[in-house]
Formats: C-alpha cells, sequence, structure tokens
C-alpha cells in the first residue's frame, strides 16, 4: 500500500493559500481566522451593529464611508496601510462608497472561496 506523504511546507503552502490575505491596490486585508482575538471581537461588534434605514438615509457620504470603512480597518490591522487605502477610495475629496462596497465584496467573495488573491489595481 502506497503511503501520502506530506510536508509541514505543503500544509503551510495549502493554509496559506485557503487563508491568506486578499491583496487590494497593495494593502493586505487579512482572513479573520489571522486576526487576533482583540480583533475577532472589534470585527464582530461592528457587524452586530445594527443600523436602519433611516439612519443610513440621514448619514451624509463621508460618515457613511467611515462607518463602512471600519471593516477595511479591523481586517488590515495597520492604520498606516488603511490610511493609503482610504485615499485611493477618495476621488476628487468625495469618499467611493461604490468602490468601497466592491472592496468589501471582492473579500468576501474571495474568503467565502477559500483562495486569498490579488486584485487588480
Amino acid at each position: 500500500m502506497a503511503k501520502n506523504s506530506i510536508s509541514l511546507d505543503d500544509i503551510r503552502a495549502a493554509a496559506e493559500q485557503k487563508f491568506g490575505a486578499t491583496e487590494i491596490a497593495g494593502v493586505e486585508l487579512r482572513n479573520i481566522l489571522r486576526l487576533s482575538k482583540a480583533e475577532r471581537q472589534a470585527l464582530k461588534e461592528h457587524q452586530e451593529r445594527k443600523r436602519s434605514d433611516e439612519e443610513i438615509d440621514e448619514m451624509s457620504d463621508d460618515e457613511l464611508f467611515d462607518d463602512m470603512f471600519k471593516l477595511i480597518e479591523i481586517l488590515v490591522g495597520d492604520p498606516e496601510k488603511s490610511k493609503r487605502l482610504k485615499d485611493e477610495l477618495y476621488d476628487d475629496g468625495e469618499p467611493r462608497i461604490d468602490l468601497l462596497q466592491i472592496v468589501i465584496e471582492q473579500y468576501l467573495e474571495d474568503q467565502k472561496a477559500g483562495k486569498a488573491t490579488q486584485s487588480q489595481s
């Protein structure tokens, strides 16, 4: 009977492929499993904070963008890198909520698929 031999390097490579970061515009958004306990708790609290449609309607574009971007800040874990990505998501001084939504959707799709990717910048 043949034995299957898998090295720890093979296992590490498979884990990196499955649980690695999603890179967007040169900034890595980490997999939830790679966040610290405190970061996972912050993410959970952010996700549980529900806003009514009325609250969202009353928010300015900047407020809505900042509220949504908090997710990215947690996933990146580095304020300077988060700022760099945030700056990329502004156009003529205006927040591009549509671009931020695509960033979030791309991250979620990559994580659901279990593969880290590098997005086109």
